[in-house]
């Protein structure tokens, strides 16, 4: 996964649940955007997807975005 940081990502989460990524970033000495960055990349791992290189101004489909790396069928 590049390292650039040139996308933009804009998301509306409940006050309790920013809270709760706010404390957890804290503990662990990371900025937001970074502490919800590791977070996705731990549930990606977690369900077995692979996290594509970003290609400059593609426009992936969901379906596309992350592929399956085992026979496990998971909800996306």
């Amino acid at each position: 996964m590049s390292t650039a940081k040139t996308d933009p990502f804009t998301a509306r989460i409940g006050p309790a649940l920013k809270q709760a990524v706010r404390i957890a970033a804290a503990l662990e000495r990371r900025s937001l955007s970074n502490m919800l960055e590791v977070m996705i990349c731990a549930y990606c791992q977690q369900r077995d997807l692979t996290i594509p290189d970003a290609i400059p101004d593609a426009k992936p489909y969901p379906h596309d975005a992350l592929t399956v790396r085992s026979s496990r069928s998971w909800p996306i």
